[in-house]
């Protein structure tokens, strides 16, 4: 969902060519979005009908500019996972309010 929404505020600055993914820790591959999450998102014109679950690989991190989170625990499991990676982590309420965003 957040970042279906990502894309969609992206593309809407004129940021289209940002790469967007979406992958949890959990390793779920397949999985539909909830339906709650689709019919949030079609309120706001936006359709999440496609979406499949995956889960994180290492090979993702190496190639991430940016890791943003849900909760401090993802950035504990990250950690603890796979230490080190090649972008910068950060948890989502880093970005509210326009806020620089830091670090955890």
């Amino acid at each position: 969902m957040a970042a279906e929404y990502l894309r969609h505020r992206a593309a809407r600055s004129g940021l289209s060519h940002l790469v967007v993914d979406s992958a949890g820790l959990l390793g779920i591959e397949g999985a539909p979005a909830a339906a709650e999450a689709i019919g949030v998102l079609r309120e706001d014109g936006l359709d999440l009908t496609a979406h499949r679950s995956k889960g994180l690989r290492k090979s993702d991190l190496k190639t991430a500019d940016l890791v943003i989170v849900m909760s401090l625990d993802h950035l504990d499991a990250l950690d603890e996972l796979y230490p080190g990676g090649s972008g910068a982590r950060y948890l989502i309420r880093a970005f509210e309010s326009g806020a620089e965003p830091s670090t955890v």
